[in-house]
């Protein structure tokens, strides 16, 4: 070849992406498609085990290639068997429903047995059923179902309606009505729930109209509910260009409290007495929905009720115990942070004798347990302790004097995400692990907490689920594991967990990759950093479904490295951790995403860093923007989906649980304020049919970007929601070919 020519082609190798990668091509995208979030679950059965339980054991749901049968489990020597003859059930079933019913397909999900086992119940199209297994009968029952405006005691003795925003209570022997309420007016009326999500047609000016919300005492003569004023509260707005029928478009409207406002849906709680005729107003101020923490509900000697709330601001919380005869509320115990008071963090649960209040607090710098003797409104001592965070309270035994939590951080070695089950005595003594495999566990406690069902994997590992006896963790049998087959026929590569060191060089900070189908380590491939910084979330997945079901896959196998990390101020670890992004959310973890993408790349010279782009939903899509905004030295594409770009127009209680009460920062923080910014490219996405995040945070920032005359792409998807736009194949193809096209730089193949 001539020398000429030859450095030329040379030269044409060295500075041309598409040649060096050859990704992006259309066998990569029908990789894509195949492992996109709506597809890929069909490609993996017996994800987990969901048990029902019943007196003398469980029932499940049991997968198979020619469809699905349902298996029994006898407790205690954990027998299987078929629960019933799939096949009798299913001619009878044909015989009343007129069409041909598979044994392998029944038209339900779920099944209840009776206590004998002598009978099944089911529903089928909101039919119920009732099936005796021997001899086989099939009966329809003719169950009368509440409405969703009416609740009945526990002992079917009354139910309270809703009628004329008022309350009434009806006498189930004697049918008498009794009007409780006379004051309830539209907007300020009894047991209707707040309608933050409620949308209505603004055209029709629909009537909201919500489900009763009513909690019954014990003893069924008494219920608790409360009285919402929504006289202030205002509304946002939806505009539905491409509606069911006509050519004009359609106004939505529903009510939202924004941060700081005033204008908030307050509740009055109040108990009423049927047997007495009485009510008795709460001795409690008037205070935002969304400052409810736990309850309320009721002691088991129907005399007092249990309930906790937020200071506005997220930094004070009250555990207050009622009295249900003088509406006196007694503070049992108050928490305080400098910071704020994580939501999640903040839960407790009361012992069946009325005695104790087990709660969790992260006062000592980790979420902990702390045992309250109630009557002496006292702290008797703190129950966990450690470097760990206490998760979740799955069942106390007060006799024993017991708690079984869910925890994770506590093993040496292991991911700090990772779920385990434990136990442990209400003085601290005999802390026992009662799931020791090196995985996260998913666990189902029986009614009775002598059992437990436990699905453990990693995103490594496939499911395998068991059931175990509570007091000692020994597994009795195991029900099912995952089939994987058909996935691994379709070139899965399961993603790799890492950990890298923070911005600070101590911390571990925790991630994931995922590899494109062929994985070929030879080449070099663009990286995209798949973020959530929300700080109640932890986005790299933990478990098998997370790791295979989910965005990332297929994305990768466009021809990407994609990688996910938990930086600082995400959930799930120690205060301080936390903290970092309080009042910071415009921190987005770039700092630890940054340096941990920088340490894999030391070692994997695949990862080419000078590609780097990074996508994102909800406050995902909010740090996708802000990276482009704020490091642009590193980010080069961003792809934001239904952003909430400006925490000004956002929910109350989320800004105000992580950016504390609006200030100067809210603004300083803005997508909108720093549109001017911008460099590398942007997409941004939205539905606009989104009630939780506004489209107008979108739109609003697309008129910065356009004031500051910044090039960008954009597209508002009609008819969809919030979480719909997060899977939805079209958008998934359009963020597929942004990246195609600006990272591997090669124009991204037409699919049908």
């Amino acid at each position: 070849m001539n020398p000429i020519l030859l450095r030329l082609f040379c030269l044409s190798i060295l500075f041309c992406p598409a040649i060096l990668r050859a990704q992006g091509g259309t066998a990569d995208y029908l990789h894509a498609e195949q492992h996109s979030y709506s597809a890929i679950s069909k490609l993996v059965r017996n994800i987990e085990a969901t048990p029902v339980w019943d007196k003398k054991g469980i029932s499940l749901k049991i997968e198979k290639a020619s469809g699905y049968s349902f298996m029994s489990v006898e407790l205690p020597k954990g027998k299987v068997a078929e629960a019933f003859n799939h096949a009798t059930l299913a001619s009878l079933l044909t015989k009343e429903l007129g069409e041909n019913i598979n044994p392998d397909s029944l038209p339900f999900q779920t099944f209840t047995f009776s206590p004998d086992r002598s009978k099944i119940t089911f529903t089928i199209e909101k039919i119920d059923w009732e099936y005796l297994l021997t001899p086989a009968k099939l009966i329809k029952i003719n169950r009368i179902k509440a409405q969703k405006n009416e609740s009945y005691s526990p002992d079917s003795t009354y139910k309270v309606i809703v009628k004329n925003y008022n309350l009434w209570a009806v006498n189930l022997k004697t049918g008498e009505e009794r009007k409780l309420t006379s004051n309830g007016v539209d907007h300020y009326d009894y047991a209707t729930p707040e309608s933050w999500w409620q949308v209505n047609d603004l055209a029709k000016g629909e009537p909201y109209d919500p489900e009763i919300e009513i909690t019954w005492a014990p003893d069924s003569k008494k219920f608790f509910t409360f009285r919402l004023d929504r006289t202030r509260v205002k509304n946002m707005y939806l505009l539905q260009s491409v509606p069911d029928s006509g050519w004009r478009a359609k106004v939505f409207f529903y009510e939202r409290d924004l941060p700081g406002e005033n204008s908030t849906q307050d509740l009055e709680y109040y108990v009423f007495d049927l047997e007495k005729n009485l009510s008795t107003r709460v001795q409690l101020h008037s205070f935002p929905t969304f400052l409810v923490n736990t309850g309320p509900g009721w002691f088991s000697d129907s005399k007092r009720i249990f309930f906790s709330k937020f200071d506005r601001g997220y930094q004070g919380l009250t555990y207050y115990v009622i009295d249900a005869g003088t509406g006196r509320a007694d503070t049992l115990f108050r928490e305080n942070a400098k910071t704020m008071i994580e939501y999640q963090m903040a839960f407790g649960k009361k012992t069946n004798d009325n005695k104790y209040l087990i709660w969790a607090s992260e006062r000592d710098g980790w979420n902990h347990l702390y045992l309250y003797d109630i009557d002496k409104k006292q702290l008797l001592n703190q129950v966990t302790q450690g470097d760990f965070v206490v998760r979740s309270i799955e069942f106390v035994d007060e006799k024993l004097k017991t708690i079984w939590f869910i925890a994770g951080g506590k093993e040496p070695g292991r991911d700090p995400y990772f779920r385990h089950l434990y136990k442990i005595g209400f003085d601290g003594s005999g802390l026992t692990l009662l799931t020791p495999e090196n995985a996260d566990h998913d666990v189902r406690v029986s009614p009775d907490g002598k059992y437990v069902v436990d699905n453990y994997s990693r995103i490594d590992q496939p499911t395998i689920s068991v059931l175990r006896r509570m007091d000692t963790g020994k597994e009795i049998v195991v029900l099912q594991k995952a089939d994987i087959s058909e996935l691994l026929k379709s070139g899965f590569n399961f993603p790799v967990p890492f950990v890298t060191k923070g911005r600070d060089g101590v911390t571990d900070i925790y991630g994931a990759i995922f590899y494109p189908t062929g994985f070929d380590s030879t080449k070099k491939y663009p990286v995209i950093d798949a973020t959530y910084t929300g700080p109640q979330a932890v986005r790299t997945p933990k478990n098998f479904k997370g790791g295979y079901r989910n965005n990332d896959v297929g994305l990768a196998d466009i021809g990407f490295i994609v990688v996910t990390i938990d930086g600082m101020g995400t959930a799930m670890r120690s205060k301080v951790f936390h903290d970092v992004s309080y009042e910071n959310l415009g921190d987005i973890g770039a700092a630890d995403h940054i340096l941990a993408i920088k340490q894999l790349a030391s070692t994997r010279p695949y990862m080419d860093i000078e590609q780097v782009g990074i996508y994102g939903h909800s406050a995902g899509a909010y740090d996708a923007t802000h990276a482009l905004l704020t490091h642009s030295e590193f980010y080069k594409a961003g792809f934001a989906m239904a952003g909430n770009h400006d925490n000004r127009m956002s929910k109350a209680w989320w800004d105000e649980q992580y950016m504390g009460l609006p200030g100067e920062h809210y603004n300083q923080q803005s997508n909108l304020t720093l549109a001017g910014n911008l460099q590398g490219k942007l997409f941004l996405v939205h539905g606009d049919m989104d009630q939780n995040v506004n489209p107008a945070n979108t739109i609003r920032l697309a008129g910065e970007l356009i004031k500051h005359n910044k090039d960008f792409e954009m597209l508002i998807v009609p008819n969809i929601d919030h979480g719909g736009i997060l899977f939805n194949l079209y958008v998934n193809r359009r963020m597929w070919n942004f990246f195609t096209k600006n990272l591997l730089h090669v124009e991204p193949p037409k699919m049908k």
